[in-house]
């Protein structure tokens, strides 16, 4: 009776760990959010959710020793790769921004549109089988477009008229 009760205890305590874990929310606007990883191949956790009603900016940045890199999900979907790191072993700690801004550092930068995420992914490189590192949402707050044309396509417009007025000239000679 015990052996059956046992296994039952741990046949409930292996679904539970099979089960995936919720997401937690990610503050748009709110700064860095760390995240943590194992060997290459392990899921990078806690996954984030949010919604942008706008456009944003996620920014991925491998932290504490460099050489990590990561592949980065959408509701399990690929949204992208962080590039390789500059370095091995380099340290920086948790200086995010730090390492946003150091090649050493693998930092990708994912432009979102309007909608909900849950981001997510695995580690594509972990040279010390784990670490920490951490993401950010920012929203993208400068969407004008600038009715003045290009230098070029000003170029392509003038020399489009000029084009015109030979042919219609020709046009009236004959």
């Amino acid at each position: 009776m015990r052996t059956v009760l046992l296994a039952g205890v741990m046949m409930l305590a292996l679904g539970a760990l099979a089960l995936p874990a919720a997401a937690d929310p990610l503050t748009v606007d709110g700064g860095w959010h760390e995240f943590f990883f194992g060997e290459e191949g392990s899921a990078l956790f806690p996954e984030y959710t949010f919604t942008l009603p706008g456009l944003g900016l996620l920014t991925v940045t491998d932290a504490f020793l460099s050489g990590d890199q990561f592949a980065i999900t959408n509701f399990g979907g690929a949204l992208g790769d962080t590039p390789p790191p500059g370095s091995v072993g380099d340290q920086i700690g948790s200086d995010y921004d730090g390492a946003a801004a150091d090649p050493r550092w693998s930092t990708g930068s994912f432009l979102l549109g309007p909608g909900s995420y849950s981001i997510g992914g695995f580690a594509l490189l972990s040279p010390f089988e784990g670490g920490g590192a951490a993401m950010r949402v920012d929203t993208v707050r400068d969407q004008r477009i600038d009715p003045a044309p290009e230098p070029a396509t000003m170029l392509l417009l003038a020399g489009a008229i000029a084009g015109y007025g030979i042919r219609r000239r020709r046009r009236r000679a004959v």
